[in-house]
């Protein structure tokens, strides 16, 4: 197998190879090594490498008739726990951490041919934007080493832009699949509230604020995932139906399109609103209907947001001290990390109904809003990826939490909404800067409704096809296995 055979392939189509006996899992294993030791050194996207349960994983049988048998995934080192892997959630609190047990959506993931190849690094808690810190140090963008992959999946999205891996694991609480993958250039869904659970060991993460999913080279890889981890969990307090049919190909949509954010947040990037503007003119084409309009949205959306996240932040440092015997300070723990700590120790219960009461809200406001629009268009983040230290609050020792939560917040400001409402949402990298970053569009539909999110997405991809682009730390794999030191502008 060539190293160009590896990378160009999607999940489905590793799949479909290894199915026909083009390759055997062991050969696309082999690939799949040399890629990562090639290429990770420079990304700095793994944290812990598993090729050797990999290969026990392979020894002990697959069932070649799952839909992804022998393709290779990777783990976010937050939430999709693998049992005898190291887990740390990007925190020296953790760190050395083994997981005792398989999540449900890993032993999802293993029943659907899956093998486990490693996790991805997090920023710690994964409660930033981009994937940097103190125990992992800076994951970077495959597209320019001097960006940011975005956060906090932002590790696992890298993994998948370089080509190391066709498909890695994400969770997303306010954006954090769908940036990362609109900073790296790839599919990051979304799923409905309910539609993906990880019992045991994930269940309510966030209030139903935060869902799992995955960081995909295809829409096709995307919506098979879906079918195949989606749906319903015995005694769970949420559930979805099975997934809806998808709209007819031919069947004309009516589409809001957001040119600011619902609370006024201008697009500040020329570049991004040039690509919203091209993303209207595909639809049109199609034959939907695509008009400018906004939904009202609550702004304590922000303040109700925070409430729930140090309050649950408060939970897992607790959780990792006890389990890890070390103390909940700056030994361990980041100072902004330790500062949302202090904050959620001081919510009121009634606080926390608060915040869930504001999310209800704006919620039935975007269901109200939906009745008259089948999708949202708009921006993922509406920004170029972030440079590597921007937003990084380890390397701007003045900043206090509020000009970290200002700073940050610039790139939630069209993600975090549908986190609030539990609406399918979907990035796709539908466009490139002239510099060469991705530029992702967000896709978003009712809630339940995630087949006709996938079939639109797919009507884009089939009119701007980005399975050829590659990253130039890619090409030169393929070239000599060796990427060249280069950082360019």
């Amino acid at each position: 197998m060539q190293r160009k055979d590896y990378v160009q392939m999607d999940a489905t189509s590793m799949a479909h190879a290894i199915k026909q006996r083009h390759y055997s899992p062991e050969e696309i294993l082999e690939q799949c090594q040399e890629a990562v030791e090639s290429m990770d050194p420079r990304i700095n996207a793994l944290y812990y490498k598993a090729f050797e349960e990999a290969r026990n994983q392979i020894r002990e049988g697959i069932d070649l008739e799952a839909p992804f048998a022998g393709v290779p995934i990777l783990m976010k080192d937050a939430g999709g726990t693998v049992k005898r892997f190291p887990y740390s959630g990007g925190s020296r609190l953790m760190e050395g951490c083994i997981c005792r047990k398989d999540t449900g959506l890993t032993r999802k993931l293993r029943k659907a041919g899956f093998i486990f190849v490693g996790t991805t690094r997090t920023p710690e808690c994964c409660f930033t934007n981009t994937t940097e810190s103190i125990l992992h140090g800076a994951t970077r963008n495959p597209w320019n080493t001097r960006y940011s992959p975005g956060g906090s999946s932002g590790g696992s999205a890298a993994a998948v832009a370089s080509r190391m891996v066709p498909v890695a694991h994400g969770s997303d609480g306010g954006g954090s699949i769908r940036e990362p993958a609109s900073c790296c250039g790839v599919v990051g869904l979304k799923p409905s509230r309910f539609r993906v659970t990880g019992y045991p060991g994930s269940d309510d993460s966030l209030s139903g604020l935060c869902a799992s999913f995955a960081l995909t080279r295809s829409v096709r890889d995307a919506k098979t995932l879906l079918h195949e981890i989606g749906g319903m969990d015995a005694g769970y307090y949420g559930t979805q139906p099975s997934l809806a049919e998808a709209p007819d190909t031919g069947e004309k949509l009516r589409i809001a399109v957001l040119k600011q954010s619902p609370l006024g947040n201008l697009i500040e990037e020329p570049e991004c609103l040039e690509k919203l503007e091209h993303a209207v003119r595909l639809l049109g084409q199609w034959g939907h209907y695509v008009e400018e309009a906004y939904p009202q949205v609550d702004p304590g959306i922000h303040w109700a947001r925070a409430v729930i996240q140090s309050t649950y932040i408060v939970r897992e440092l607790e959780e990792a001290a006890a389990m890890t015997g070390r103390e909940i300070s700056s030994r361990y723990v980041e100072d902004m990390i330790l500062e949302v700590y202090r904050r959620g120790k001081e919510v009121k219960g009634e606080e926390f109904v608060k915040a869930l009461e504001i999310n209800n809200r704006i919620s039935r406001s975007i269901g109200q809003f939906m009745e008259n629009y089948d999708l949202i268009l708009c921006p993922t983040i509406g920004r170029l990826p972030p440079e590597i230290g921007q937003i990084d609050a380890n390397v701007h020792p003045d900043w206090d939490y509020e000009t970290w939560t200002h700073e940050k917040s610039k790139y939630t400001h069209f993600t975090n909404l549908f986190n609030a409402t539990g609406q399918p949402s979907i990035s796709i990298p539908l466009f490139q800067s002239r510099t060469g970053l991705p530029i992702g569009i967000e896709l978003s539909g009712r809630i339940g409704e995630d087949a006709t999110v996938l079939c639109v997405a797919e009507q884009l991809e089939a009119m701007m096809p980005w399975s050829g682009r590659m990253p130039e730390i890619t090409e030169t794999y393929i070239q000599n296995g060796k990427p060249k030191e280069k950082h360019k502008i």
